[in-house]
Order: C-alpha cells, then structure tokens, then sequence
C-alpha cells in the first residue's frame, strides 16, 4: 500500500495549449477469450490513465497455434498478457464484463495486479442467491468438479482477491424495459476516484476536463451498462420444483451437493435457453460530444471489407478476403462500444447507448463472434470497424460465417483478432 502511485488527478487538469493528448485502443491477441485496454499518453509519451475490459482465455489450447507451424502454450498467453504494460502506470480502472473464466482468469498475469497497482475494478452487481447459482453453474461444468481460485474469489468475494489497494464497484442491473433517462449522479457525470460501491448502469464516469470548453482536452467517458435478464429468478423456481421450498441455494457452492445431485443440477441449468450466465455488463467509452473532431488511424492490425456493401460484394470479399486501410473511418467516431458475451436477443445496446450511437466507430461483436449471441445483429454496425476475438480452430464454430455475412451486408468493416501477435489490432486516437 505504500508503494501505490495515486490516481492521477493531473489528467483532470490537462490543456491542449501546453500538451497534446493521444490515445491507444488496443485489441489483444489472447486467442478465445478477451483482453481489450485504452491508454492514454502525454507528449512525452507517458502513460497518465489506463482502462482495460476484461483479461481471460480459455484454458485448453491444443488447437490454437502461435504461427503457422508452432502450437500455442499456455505460457505463451501469459507472457503476453504480462508484458502487456511495462510501465509504472498501473491500471486506473479495469470493467470485468462478466464472470466466465476465459474472461477472467488472466488478471493475475497483469504485472499491475502483482504490484498492486488496480486501483479500481469495476462489475455487474450480483445478490447472494445468484453469486451460489454462478458458483453452481462453474462446478457442474468443471470436471474435476472444481472451479480456479480466482474465479471462484471474483465471484464471491472481489474485494478480498483484489485487495484494499483496490476499490471495488458494482453496477446495478436493468431490466431491459425501463432503461434510466439519466444519471443518478447528474448529466455531468462523476470521476473514477468518486465513484461508489454501487452505481447505477449508465453513469457516466469521466476522465479529463472537468469544465470543457476552448483550450481544454475534451472529456472521456466510460459508460456502462448491466443488462441482467431473468435467468437467475428462473432457475431459482426451478430448483425448488425439483428440490422443494426448503431448497438452500447455498447448497450450490458445496462441491459434494454437486456431485450428489449431479445429472438434475445439469437437467436444471439446462433448462434455461442460452444458459445462465449471459448477463454481460457492455460498456460505451468515448465522447459525449456528437460533432467531436477527434480524428484516429489504424497502428496495427488489418480490416476486411468494404464501404458501399451489396449482397453481391459481401460474398465476394467474404470468399476473397479484401484488405483495407480505411483510417478516414475514425474521423469524429473515436468511441468504443464493448459487449463481452451479452445476448444480443436480451439486450437492446443501440437502444441503451442511443444517445452516444453517433460516436461509435469501432464494436466488439460479443460472445467471439458466436451466432446466439449476435441473434438479429442490432449494433450499430453500419461503416463501423467490427471487431471479433476468438481463438483460431476452437471447436465451438467462432466466429459464424453468417454472422461475418451479416456484418458485411450492414456495411461493417471486419477485424479478427486471435491468438497470433500479428493479429494484435491497435487504434491511435489524437485527442488534442
């Protein structure tokens, strides 16, 4: 604790007159999982706020490779994420979408969290009852009937695995139908240092300027969203049909229930379509300011489409695989909008971020680019840079080839982000 850098409350104070301000969006490459971070630097190229959205991957990676001929080591991943920041920085706020491992389960890599350099995480509020349902969830799905340490502290108890060095907040969920017209906190927003243990989905937490207007940097916002459907409440009934009204949901913590009750604990989960765990907490960063000037440009990666679609041209480009440079696209739409692993059937994103919509430039297209997920594909997607990340070879299908077709009919621009370094996709963003 002593050794903790404080959060840089200069960042607050920055004028475009005595300091240019850039930004880099990066897409890491992690195979099937998700690793996404925003860093923001001075002139000097020193690192003055860092944001990352989840760091995970799955597990077992026997069929994806770290080039052509060379298979991928868990190590490999690792490393990677370790060597992700080598600076002193640290990590000024990290957002955990949801609690699947292969979104998680990198986190003790960072060299931040070994330093003790988070200082604040940020995650979907869950009551008691649903967190023994997710423990429950992972141990029917694990085979050796165990879940990893982390996940398992994550999920119950966040603020004891990450430490006091690190704050904690929780957002609260909606329901989907009666989305907040504003913020509890005011229009105005709140700083990540001010933040509570609970903020309602929405809130507008803000870097930057705290009075814009001439001469000063333009405000950043991170914006997120819990949409948490009814899953949980479902299967709740359910278990006390099967088990009666006596029924503890503790009990789906113990290890040993588990394995007693295994084959109607799985016939109960899978009860539920789409499963349990799909209450991913999306998240909008960029301005507010819908006729910004920010101007952006491709650093590293590649982007497959093209700007006028047709149904005609988007199998050709799908079959051939065009390259495009295509920088002019982030022009006034330097913003963000990540998905984790949300059902796009459940939530409404261009509803909920409606008011941001015209600043999105880029989008994580959710669950790997998986077809449940993306359902009828209601993003804003049309002449945006839609990036998917998954593992090359998984055995789940990721990503769909229709859900690739679909993105191309829209008018998106495709990025693929694996588990190769040549995929790692990177965006730079001239702030001021």
């Amino acid at each position: 604790a002593q050794n903790r850098k404080p959060f840089p409350k200069r960042l607050l104070k920055l004028r475009c007159g005595t300091m240019k301000i850039h930004m880099i969006r990066t897409f890491h490459p992690v195979g099937q999982g998700a690793f996404y971070s925003e860093e923001f630097f001075d002139e000097n190229e020193k690192c003055i706020f860092r944001a990352v959205y989840d760091c995970g991957s799955l597990k077992c990676c026997k069929l994806q490779k770290i080039s052509v001929k060379s298979p991928l080591k868990r190590h490999h991943i690792e490393n990677s994420v370790s060597r992700a920041f080598l600076d002193d920085h640290g990590i000024d706020v990290l957002f955990i979408s949801h609690l699947d491992d292969d979104h998680v389960n990198l986190i003790s890599y960072l060299a931040d969290f070994q330093h003790h350099r988070i200082r604040r995480v940020i995650l979907p509020l869950l009551k008691a009852d649903e967190r023994h349902m997710l423990t429950g969830y992972h141990l029917i799905r694990s085979r050796n009937r165990r879940i990893s340490g982390a996940l398992n502290s994550i999920i119950n108890s966040p603020e004891e695995y990450f430490g006091n060095d690190t704050k904690v907040s929780f957002v609260r969920p909606v329901d989907g139908e009666r989305l907040p017209m504003g913020n509890e906190v005011g229009d105005e927003g709140v700083g990540v240092d001010d933040l509570q243990k609970e903020i309602p989905s929405l809130t507008r937490i803000f870097i930057g300027s705290n009075s814009p207007g001439n001469g000063r940097m333009p405000r950043w916002f991170l914006i997120p969203y819990n949409h948490k459907p009814e899953r949980y409440s479902d299967l709740k009934d359910e278990l006390e049909n099967v088990f009666g009204k006596g029924f503890q949901i503790v009990n789906l913590k113990d290890p040993d229930f588990v394995i007693e009750n295994l084959k109607v604990l799985r016939h109960c989960y899978k009860a539920l379509q789409d499963g349990i765990n799909r209450n991913s907490m999306a998240l909008y960063s960029g301005p507010l300011d819908g006729a910004c000037s920010i101007r952006g440009e491709v650093v590293g990666g590649n982007i497959w489409g093209c700007y006028c679609p047709c149904d005609q041209f988007a199998e050709y480009w799908l079959d051939r695989v065009l390259r495009l440079e295509p920088s002019s696209i982030f022009h006034g739409c330097p913003g963000c909008l990540y998905t984790g692993d949300i059902s796009l059937d459940d939530a409404d994103l261009t509803r909920a971020f409606e008011r941001y919509v015209r600043n999105i430039g880029m989008v994580q297209l959710p669950h790997h680019g998986s077809l449940d997920s993306f359902g009828a594909g209601n993003l804003p997607i049309e002449g945006r840079v839609c990036v998917v990340t998954y593992g090359e070879r998984n055995w789940f299908g990721h990503p769909a080839y229709a859900v690739k077709r679909a993105v191309a009919q829209k008018g998106g621009l495709w990025v693929d982000v694996s588990e190769t370094e040549e995929s790692r996709f990177r965006v730079k963003f001239n702030l001021k």
